[in-house]
């Protein structure tokens, strides 16, 4: 069987819309998809059997350094054949092409059949996270923090944010941590610090009208309180009115969360080194 793999144009659109349906009809990927194409800083791929769409992702470059991938898609009649791993190595060479050095992605922990095919690409497994369903929020009467020292030092400093590789969240999507990142978070009021416990939210610089948790790490015992301030934080902001919460993947966190009947789902963040 030949498979073609190549960059999608703005007038496969139509084409890359039917394909989605067939698989998801309510896929999140219809409300990106006109970025996605337009977007410079990054690319949609298609792989085509006879001319029909069957396969598709989409990476894009963060900054210099750093690449990630997303929306793999396969027509379940062409699943197994190693479409999705031709889609992912092609993007890790159009993104060395543009010097990036690393990629990444991500995938639930349980989806097997993503992860059997990662074996047969350069990524490996680097981090793991928690997306909760926590529908029960409460609004609290909460303060920003605004000294960046203390909250660098909080961060620096942290054992579990080391052994994550110092990433953040945006909204499905892992970034590496930087200073000017963390000055801008404070500017906008966005952050929470008491010393012992940390929280820092942030709309996504790619959909700008949603909420994520970046980073969060705190006594186990104030969980729910954690996750009700990020909730009011963006309250304060811009009257969100829901936050996408992930944390990382704690036992003491999951502990809380199953005593609680909150839902997670285990995120397996995925990195390759681009050679």
């Amino acid at each position: 069987m030949e498979i073609r793999i190549r960059e999608a144009k703005l007038e496969d659109k139509e084409k890359i819309i039917e394909f989605l349906r067939e698989i998801n009809p309510n896929d999140y990927i219809f409300n990106v998809l006109d970025f996605w194409l337009k977007d410079e800083s990054g690319k949609v791929l298609v792989a085509e059997h006879e001319g029909k769409i069957v396969a598709m992702n989409h990476f894009y470059q963060q900054n210099k350094e750093s690449g990630w991938l997303e929306g793999a898609r396969v027509h379940k009649d062409y699943r197994g054949r190693g479409i999705a791993t031709m889609l992912a190595l092609r993007s890790l060479e159009l993104l060395k092409e543009r010097g990036v050095k690393k990629a990444r992605l991500v995938t639930s922990a349980t989806n097997i059949a993503a992860q059997r095919h990662l074996t047969r690409t350069p990524f490996k497994l680097h981090s793991k996270w928690l997306n909760i369903n926590f529908q029960n929020t409460k609004f609290v009467n909460v303060e920003p923090y605004d000294n960046f020292s203390d909250v660098y030092d909080f961060l620096i400093k942290s054992k579990i944010f080391n052994e994550l590789g110092r990433l953040c969240h945006d909204y499905f999507s892992w970034f590496d941590f930087n200073e000017e990142w963390l000055k801008n978070r404070i500017f906008k009021g966005e952050v929470y610090c008491d010393g012992e416990n940390l929280v820092i939210i942030t709309s996504s610089t790619r959909r700008g009208d949603k909420y994520s948790v970046s980073y969060l790490e705190c006594n186990s015992n104030n969980l729910i309180q954690m996750l009700n301030i990020a909730y009011s934080l963006a309250n304060l902001k811009n009257k969100a009115s829901n936050i996408l919460f992930v944390i990382p993947s704690l036992n003491e966190y999951k502990k809380i969360l199953e005593k609680e009947k909150i839902e997670y789902y285990e995120q397996l963040v995925y990195e390759a080194l681009i050679l």
